[in-house]
């Protein structure tokens, strides 16, 4: 407008949706940083009210409470923004998809704007996979770890010397008879290897030819075991001996095994 000399002015810019002011100028040089900007007229002034375009950036991710995102806010175009996740425990982070495509699989990223913004910060849930035995040195166990949720795991028991696998329980309950177990992964698993002591049962005759005997074999800890003497025609049973002693002298003899037996 117009103004007599010593008069005070102000000038207000107001900035329209989707742009932010800056500073009002005169013949280029910047005389205010405000938007209402008051001084005293002592002249014709000219001045240039500059705004610039503002962009969104808008941040959300894909389950709730799996991390932490900064980096959201309203922008200036062509400034460099830089956007960050981090995963709460129990997950992991897998990257960052704007409508759905990757824009990349690196926890910060950073970029200059020039138009809105809308990004999604993926995690996805991981457990832990705990694996035990039932009798220390019993044998080993493989396949303990950390991993993503709905990936393919599998376990494996391997037997040493001397005992036999069983089973694999979890809080007390029989999970697979398989010592290789495979099953998809949806929660933190604690597993244990179930193995059992094993003994061998020999058998022998004391004159070769003189008859027969069946039970020898494998046995788990704590089973019943029979061994049966069947005497060949002109000969008969006399008794069951183990380090000379007899133990038996029944043809047909059961017991509780609990250690390797040598029988004769």
């Amino acid at each position: 407008g117009t103004f007599t000399d010593g008069e005070t002015v102000t000038v207000t810019a107001t900035a329209n949706e989707g742009y932010e002011f800056v500073n009002w100028t005169e013949d280029g040089e910047v005389v205010s940083t405000e938007a209402e900007y008051s001084f005293v007229i002592t002249e014709d002034v000219e001045l240039q009210a500059n705004f610039i375009e503002t962009y969104d950036v808008a941040l959300s991710v894909n389950i709730e409470d799996s991390g932490v995102i900064t980096g959201d806010g309203t922008y200036n175009n062509g400034e460099t923004v830089t956007i960050t996740a981090t995963a709460n425990e129990g997950y992991i982070f897998v990257n960052w998809t704007e409508d759905g495509e990757e824009v990349t699989a690196e926890t910060e990223f950073t970029f200059v704007i020039t138009e809105d913004r809308c990004f999604v910060a993926n995690f996805i849930a991981i457990y832990d996979l705990v694996l035990s035995v039932n009798i220390e040195g019993a044998g080993e166990v493989t396949g303990a770890g950390t991993f993503t949720d709905g990936e393919t795991v599998t376990v494996t028991a391997t037997t040493n010397e001397g005992y036999a696998f069983v089973n694999w329980t979890e809080n007390g309950e029989v999970v697979s008879t398989e010592s290789e177990y495979s099953f998809v992964i949806t929660e933190d698993r604690n597993l244990t290897a179930n193995f059992i002591e094993i003994y061998d049962v020999t058998l022998s005759i004391n004159i070769e030819g003189s008859g027969s005997v069946t039970g020898d074999g494998t046995y788990s800890n704590g089973s019943t075991v029979t061994v049966v003497a069947t005497p060949n025609e002109n000969y008969a049973f006399v008794s069951w001996t183990e380090d000379g002693e007899v133990v038996s002298t029944e043809a047909e003899y059961s017991f509780e095994i609990t250690e390797d037996v040598e029988l004769q």
